[in-house]
């Protein structure tokens, strides 16, 4: 029997919170809004902060479960339950869905790697994806086919190939305690909001490297989405 939620707020979750390497930040935080949703999961799980990201073709949400290393599944058209929750990695902190391919990828923070969820059958498939230490947030440019993870502990971004589910190329240095990345996939770059450094980088998705300098924000930044604009360019 299906659970129906009482009330769920509509619209995509386009960022996700995460610890910066001193997790010093994240304890003084309890509640971090997303782009139009906000998860707030368990407060005794060090990577518990997470957003939850909609399958834009299947009218599915998935949301983490950071204490028990799970992800639910909603229906946005009834906002109820979809299946038992589907089991992941330890410590599972961010999802980023890939609707062209059909594949969620979830943070495991505690066993260092990525899960993937098959969102057509909503089963995991293959063996997680090793990253980098302390992995916090996982963006997907899905024109390009490659997911974004950025590794707190490490200070770097590792890139995942979602046509074949690998880490490719070396992991991209950013600066100190990454927390959440987001794709602007028509741009053609990657923004990683760096908790320890109180400051942004941007990746070029077309060569993978860092551009410019870190863009200075205010202190401990953690989530990051984009906007895009409903009115007309002005030429």
């Amino acid at each position: 029997m299906s659970r129906t939620l009482p009330e769920l707020l509509p619209g995509d979750a386009a960022a996700s919170p995460r610890r910066s390497a001193r997790r010093q930040w994240l304890d003084r935080l309890s509640v971090i809004p997303a782009a139009f949703s906000v998860a707030l999961l368990s407060a005794t799980a060090p990577h518990a902060f997470a957003a939850p990201h909609k399958d834009l073709r299947s009218d599915r949400l998935y949301v983490v479960n950071g204490g028990s290393g799970t992800v639910s599944v909603i229906d946005t058209r009834t906002n109820e339950f979809v299946g038992p929750p589907i089991h992941v990695g330890k410590g599972s902190a961010g999802v980023a869905v890939d609707s062209v391919r059909g594949r969620a990828y979830v943070v495991n923070a505690h066993s260092y790697a990525v899960s993937v969820i098959d969102t057509r059958t909503n089963t995991v498939v293959g063996s997680p994806i090793h990253v980098g230490n302390s992995p916090a947030g996982v963006a997907v440019d899905s024109v390009r086919g490659r997911a974004y993870v950025t590794n707190s502990d490490s200070n770097t971004v590792s890139l995942i190939n979602t046509r074949t589910n690998a880490v490719v190329g070396s992991p991209i240095p950013v600066r100190y305690g990454p927390a959440w990345v987001a794709t602007d996939a028509l741009r053609g770059r990657a923004y990683v909001a760096n908790s320890g450094s109180d400051s942004v980088s941007v990746i070029d998705t077309r060569t993978n490297a860092v551009v410019g300098s870190p863009i200075p924000v205010g202190n401990a930044p953690a989530g990051v989405a984009l906007g895009k604009s409903l009115r007309p360019a002005h030429h």
